[in-house]
């Protein structure tokens, strides 16, 4: 877990983060134009700020020497992935990332006004949902008397996660494990996609599969990407790696692959659990030139969309530059390329095929 982004010293002043009282015991949110300027850039989102934990050096969380740190009861890692978890439930804001305030660690969140408290029938209710999710993802209070009350809500939005924790860490991964391995009700050997970090194996060839497409060649950094039929994410996590700035996965498996990615600090990942042509149709109705993306990833997924006329009608009126494909297994190469030639694409490279385990070929298809 890594600060991945530096926030200029002069935007905030280092005495005044650590002295400032009145939220909390362990942080304060910090919202300036400055500020969200220099968020937005790094991720491509409006309205974020930093939870700041005061006191709290950047350098122990850089340092292996060092334990990982923690707020309040709970290790700060921990508090970031079950506070995601809650905001894909509606129920908390979301966290995208960790950043260094002058040697202040703090997380990278949706900024939150105080608001107005809720009536009590209100807040009876939103206190029952968090209660669920408690039990949902096997959450323990670490504290003796958690407090749900009022003072740590923003916005119907619960924010203290220092004392939640998972009953068994452990037992939430290897449960992540066997629901990418379970098909139809069947727990098989091998995903679909490998998640090597969480020791889940795959059946597709990921490594080779990123080798033949050329991917180290290609202008990721600060670009937008759309990973269309994203399975658990490996193309995504790509890249995210590679300098993306802003990056959506789509897939039917969505709330696992939410999951798998959120485990692994990919927190800047968007994940759609939708289907593909209906979410880009309306996306792009409703923001014809905001809803563009510099490259877009189209593996062996077209087959679930119609063929790759199909997907291709629906994918390239928002790609900018790029569409990566790669044909399902089965097929021709000339099939698709009669196809390309429709799209009237200003260049089609192709870049060979893997057998895995049948023939795969792969092209970048250029506007």
């Amino acid at each position: 877990m890594d600060c991945d982004i530096t926030v200029d010293p002069a935007l905030l002043d280092r005495e005044q983060i650590t002295r400032t009282q009145g939220f909390g015991s362990y942080t304060i949110m910090v919202n300036t134009p400055k500020t969200e300027k220099t968020l937005r850039a790094r991720y491509g989102r409006r309205g974020l700020g930093l939870k700041v934990f005061k006191g709290m050096s950047e350098s122990r969380i850089l340092d292996p020497m060092k334990l990982n740190p923690s707020w309040g009861k709970v290790s700060i890692e921990h508090a970031s992935i079950i506070q995601n978890l809650f905001a894909r439930e509606g129920i908390s804001p979301r966290i995208y990332g960790l950043a260094s305030v002058n040697g202040i660690l703090a997380q990278v969140t949706n900024y939150i006004e105080r608001t107005p408290d809720p009536k009590q029938p209100e807040h009876d209710t939103r206190i029952r949902k968090l209660e669920q999710l408690i039990k949902k993802y096997k959450l323990v209070s670490l504290s003796l008397s958690p407090d749900f009350g009022l003072a740590n809500w923003r916005d119907n939005k619960y924010i203290d996660f220092s004392h939640l924790d998972f009953i068994d860490f452990q037992a939430y991964k290897d449960e992540l494990d066997i629901r990418a391995r379970t098909r139809r009700g069947i727990v098989l050997q091998k995903a679909y996609q490998p998640v090597p970090p969480l020791g889940i194996p795959g059946s597709r060839k990921i490594v080779a599969r990123i080798a033949n497409l050329k991917l180290k060649t290609l202008p990721f950094k600060g670009t937008n990407v759309l990973d269309a039929g994203c399975n658990l994410g490996a193309f995504s996590r790509y890249s995210i790696d590679a300098g993306a700035r802003r990056v959506i996965g789509i897939d039917k498996i969505g709330q696992l692959t939410f999951e798998v990615n959120n485990l692994l600090g990919y927190w800047n990942l968007d994940i759609v659990t939708e289907d593909i042509l209906e979410y880009v149709a309306r996306n792009h109705k409703s923001n014809p030139r905001g809803f563009k993306f510099d490259i877009v990833f189209l593996m062996a997924v077209q087959n679930y969309l119609g063929g790759i006329e199909v997907a291709l009608k629906a994918i390239t009126p928002v790609a900018k530059n790029l569409i990566i494909v790669e044909s399902h297994g089965g097929e021709s190469r000339e099939v698709y390329e009669k196809i390309f030639v429709k799209f009237n694409f200003t260049k089609v490279e192709y870049l060979g095929y893997v057998q895995d385990p049948q023939i795969r070929h792969q092209w970048h298809l250029y506007k």
